[in-house]
C-alpha cells in the first residue's frame, strides 16, 4: 500500500514529495526464511532486459461512487534509481539517487523497460513508487483533492536474448569493405502451430566495436478455406516471447491520445467466394476491462466494429462511441466501456465481401489491473448468410455410349453462381465453359464425369454422370457370299458380328438388289431367280450402341445358265435371352447340325 505525500530528506518544500521506496533485492519470490535477509543484486547476469511493472485495480484508479464518469482520478507512477548511500546510514535521500528510468500513464499499469540492466547501475539497484498527491478529473483536470493510500502489486521480469530459430540465414559470418555493403538473405520458416497475429525479434549484427539489431517483424494469418470453419484463438502464455498473441497488455492512458493502449492484430485469409459472413466473439475475463474491436477488408477499410461512432461520428466526426473525446485534462486517451453482450465479452457480425485477408484488430482502451496482462479468447465462424436456398442446376445431356472424342458442354443454372468444379474419372480437370469437353486422352470403356457447383449463397450440387466410350466399330466377318461368287437360283448369305456393346435390336442389317432390307439375321437365302443374269451386289451394316457402323458390300453375278445344289430350307429365330451364341455340334444317338451364328446378345438357330 503507498503511503502519500512523504517528505524527502533534502527536497523538503512544501508541495513536494518522495516516492515510496523499495530495493530491487525485496521484488522477487522468496522460497526460504533467509532469501529475506539477501540483499545482493538480483538481476541475473545473462539478463539482457528487465521489466518493472506497478499494477493496481480498476476501481482504485477510477473512483465508481462518483456521479459523474471518470470524475475522480489517482495513480501512483514507477521510477527506478542507482542507490548510492554516501553516508552509510541506510536512509535514502535525494541527493543520493541517479534515475535510471520512470514509467508514468493515467492507467492501472505502470511498466519500466531497462535494455543490458547489470550495465546500468554501479551500487543499489532501487526502486520508487510515488503516488500522485492530488486527484484529478478527466474533464477538468486537477481537483484539489488530495490523493488518499492505494493498493498495488510490484512486479520484476528478467529476459535474456535467445536464437530465433524461425529466421535462417545463409551466412554466419559477412564482410562489409569499407564505403561498401554486402547482401545477407534471411528465410522467416514459421511454425505450424502458431497463432494468427504479429510476431517480432531481431537479426543482431555484432562487430569488433559495433552491435546492430536489425528489427524483423511477420504475420501470421489463418487460412479460412472451408465454409462453417470455427476459428479458436486462446490466451496460452508462450516460452520464448513476452507474453504470447492471445494476451493484451494493460497499456491504457487515459490522458494520452485515441491510440494509447495495446493493440494486438489478427488475420484471416478468405478463400471460399461463397463465405458472406464471419460471426466473431472476444471474451476476457475482467469485467473492468474495455476492448474495442475493429475488422478491415483486404482493402483496408473498416467493415465491422463493436464500437461504432454512431451520431457522435455523424456530426462530430468521432471515431467510436466509447471514446470520450479531448479535455483540458486529456489529449483524448478516454474511453467508456461500451458493452454489446455482456461485461466480459463482446460479438461482431462482419459481412465478407470479397475473398482476401481481413485483419482484426483489439484495443485495450481499459484494463482491470489485477494484472499486467491478461488472457483473451477468440471464436469466429465463417459461415454464409442468404435468402437464396436453391441449389444450382445442373444440365448435361450425355448419351450412354458414345463414340467421339468431344463431348457438348454441360449447362449450370444459377444467378449467383460461384464456382464450378469439374471430375473426369475422379481428377479434376479444367474446363471452358464455351468449349466442348475433349476426351481424346480416354480409353475404350466405362467413365464417369462429376460436376460440382457452388452457388454465393453456399448452395451446392454434385451430379454423376456416366458413359462407356466406344470408339471401334463392330467387326464383321462374311463367310458367304465371296467376292465375285456365281450363283443361279439361291444366294446363301453367312456373317459373324464381334463387338461388345451390340443394341438389343437393329444391330445388323442387309441390304438386297431389290431394295429390300433384312434386320437382325446372320444368316438368310436370297432367292435370285427373279433377277436377270447380270452383276449385283449386297451391303451388310452392323452399328453399336455408340453408333459405329460398318459396312461391307459383296458383289455376286447371276447366272441362270449354271445349276445350283439346292441348299436346305432355312429358318432364322431370335431369342434375346442371350449374348452370343456359337453353334457346338452334339452328338446323342440323334445327330445334329448347327450353324455358328454370332450376334451380340442374340441367339440363331436353324431348322432342318
Amino acid at each position: 500500500m503507498t503511503l502519500v505525500q512523504q517528505q524527502d530528506p533534502i527536497l523538503n518544500e512544501t508541495g513536494t514529495y518522495a516516492p515510496n521506496y523499495i530495493r530491487l533485492s525485496d521484488v522477487k519470490e522468496h522460497k526460504t526464511l533467509e532469501s529475506l535477509f539477501d540483499e545482493s543484486n538480483p538481476i541475473p547476469s545473462d539478463a539482457s532486459l528487465m521489466i518493472l511493472n506497478v499494477n493496481f485495480p480498476f476501481d482504485t484508479f477510477l473512483n465508481k461512487t462518483d456521479d459523474v464518469y471518470a470524475n475522480d482520478l489517482r495513480i501512483s507512477s514507477l521510477y527506478l534509481y542507482d542507490w548510492n548511500d554516501k553516508n552509510e546510514d541506510n536512509d535514502i535521500s535525494s541527493d543520493e539517487l541517479s534515475m535510471v528510468n520512470r514509467g508514468g500513464s493515467w492507467g492501472t499499469v505502470q511498466e519500466v523497460r531497462i535494455s543490458e540492466p547489470n550495465e546500468k547501475f554501479e551500487n543499489v539497484p532501487l526502486i520508487g513508487v510515488y503516488p500522485v498527491p492530488i486527484r484529478f478529473s478527466y474533464w477538468t483536470g486537477e481537483t484539489k483533492l488530495n490523493s488518499t493510500s492505494m493498493d498495488y502489486t510490484l512486479s520484476a521480469s528478467y529476459y535474456n536474448k535467445e536464437k530465433w530459430d524461425v529466421i535462417w540465414v545463409n551466412e554466419e559470418h559477412i564482410t562489409v569493405p569499407p564505403n561498401s555493403s554486402s547482401k545477407l538473405k534471411a528465410t522467416i520458416i514459421a511454425p505450424i502451430n502458431y497463432q494468427s497475429g504479429v510476431y517480432q525479434g531481431f537479426l543482431t549484427f555484432e562487430g569488433d566495436q559495433h552491435t546492430a539489431n536489425v528489427p524483423v517483424s511477420f504475420v501470421v494469418k489463418k487460412k479460412i478455406d472451408e465454409k462453417d470453419t470455427v476459428i479458436l484463438i486462446n490466451g496460452k502464455q508462450s516460452e520464448d516471447v513476452l507474453f504470447g498473441n492471445g494476451y493484451v497488455k494493460g497499456a491504457f492512458d487515459m490522458i494520452n491520445r485515441y491510440m494509447a493502449g495495446d493493440w494486438r492484430q489478427y488475420y484471416f485469409d478468405i478463400e471460399d467466394p461463397t463465405i458472406n459472413t464471419a460471426l466473431i466473439d472476444v471474451s476476457w475475463e475482467d469485467k473492468d476491462s474495455h476492448f474495442s474491436v475493429f475488422v478491415m477488408d483486404p482493402n483496408g477499410k473498416i467493415v465491422q466494429t463493436n464500437v461504432p461512432s454512431g451520431v457522435f461520428g455523424h456530426f462530430l466526426g468521432w471515431p467510436s462511441i466509447d471514446w470520450l473525446g479531448t479535455s483540458p485534462f486529456s489529449q483524448g486517451g478516454g474511453f467508456f466501456p461500451v458493452k454489446n453482450k455482456d461485461d466480459t465479452s463482446t460479438v461482431l457480425n462482419v459481412p465478407i465481401n470479397q475473398t482476401g485477408t481481413y485483419s482484426m484488430l483489439l484495443h485495450s482502451s481499459l484494463f482491470g489491473g489485477n494484472s499486467t496482462t491478461q488472457p483473451i479468447t477468440i471464436a469466429a465462424k465463417f459461415t454464409t448468410i442468404s435468402h437464396d436456398n436453391k441449389k444450382p442446376e445442373i444440365i448435361f445431356n450425355v448419351p450412354e455410349f458414345i463414340n467421339q472424342t468431344n463431348i457438348e458442354s454441360p449447362e449450370i443454372q444459377d444467378e449467383n453462381l460461384a464456382v464450378v468444379k469439374y471430375f473426369l474419372d475422379d481428377e479434376e480437370f479444367v474446363f471452358n465453359a464455351t468449349e466442348q469437353i475433349k476426351l481424346e486422352s480416354l480409353s475404350d470403356g466405362f467413365h464417369e464425369i462429376k460436376i460440382m457447383a457452388i452457388d454465393l449463397s453456399g448452395n451446392n450440387s454434385t451430379e454423376i454422370f456416366e458413359f462407356n466410350l466406344d470408339t471401334l466399330e463392330p467387326q464383321l466377318e462374311i463367310n458367304s457370299p465371296t467376292e465375285g461368287m456365281k450363283v443361279s437360283e439361291t444366294l446363301l448369305i453367312n456373317f459373324t458380328v464381334n463387338d461388345v456393346n451390340l443394341p438389343e435390336n437393329e444391330a445388323v442389317s442387309i441390304l438386297l438388289p431389290t431394295g429390300e432390307t433384312i434386320i437382325d439375321q446372320t444368316l438368310f437365302e436370297f432367292d435370285t431367280s427373279s433377277l436377270d443374269d447380270g452383276d449385283y451386289e449386297i451391303q451388310i451394316s452392323s452399328s453399336d450402341k455408340a453408333d459405329n457402323i460398318a459396312t461391307k458390300t459383296i458383289q455376286f453375278t447371276v447366272d441362270h445358265s449354271i445349276t445350283d445344289k439346292k441348299p436346305t430350307d432355312v429358318e432364322t429365330t431370335i431369342d434375346s435371352s442371350y449374348y452370343l451364341i456359337i453353334g457346338i455340334g452334339i452328338g446323342i444317338a440323334i445327330g445334329a447340325s448347327f450353324i455358328p451364328l454370332a450376334i451380340r446378345k442374340k441367339k440363331i438357330s436353324k431348322k432342318q
